[in-house]
């Protein structure tokens, strides 16, 4: 599992990234090269993404052609967000055009994703909150019983039969618990971008 800060750490790159590429776009669209433009998106950056930033520009004035430190930059930080600005770059490197209509049409889409995640960040606490009620549910039932009426659940706890209905029902309502917090885990690792 990830922890929270490596979630904050990682919600903060790509927000960041989403600041980098309006400064990507204005870079290229003032007519600077990639290098100049990067150079000035670090300059403009802070947080994770200078980081990522600063290791892309380093390993290119060490020497790094600049597409192989934009590969790196993307197996670095395997966000989609920076999957995609590393394949646009790379992309204008090897066949030129114009760079900058491709990263407005990127922080577009990045903008569209953002809010669907959002959308769906939403949408899994309520399936959370309601697999917590749905979770509690019995086990409260059966305490309120207990408490009112013990008598109504004597046959369920001292006959044969009454035991092997309530062992089943336990059985029953454990497994409905662990499948409905997975799945709403998987979802929730989803809409944060870990699966």
């Amino acid at each position: 599992r990830r922890s929270a800060a490596v979630r904050a750490r990682r919600r903060r790159f790509r927000d960041g990234l989403e600041a980098v590429i309006e400064v990507l776009v204005a870079s290229f669209k003032a007519g600077h090269g990639p290098v100049q433009a990067l150079e000035e998106a670090r300059g403009r950056s802070d947080g994770p993404v200078r980081e990522a930033l600063d290791r892309v520009l380093d390993s290119f004035h060490a020497g790094a052609p600049l597409r192989e430190a934009l590969q790196e930059f993307a197996r670095e930080w395997p966000a989609t967000e920076a999957v995609y600005l590393a394949a646009c770059l790379e992309t204008h490197l090897r066949t030129g055009g114009d760079v900058a209509a491709l990263l407005v049409n990127l922080a577009g889409v990045l903008r569209d994703r953002r809010q669907l995640t959002g959308d769906l960040a939403a949408r899994t606490g309520e399936a959370r909150s309601t697999a917590a009620l749905l979770g509690l549910l019995p086990p409260v039932l059966l305490g309120y019983i207990l408490w009112v009426e013990p008598a109504q659940l004597g046959p369920l706890l001292t006959s044969p039969v009454g035991l092997v209905v309530s062992v089943c029902a336990a059985v029953s309502w454990g497994v409905g618990v662990v499948v409905v917090r997975r799945m709403v885990e998987a979802v929730a690792r989803e809409v944060e971008g870990e699966g």
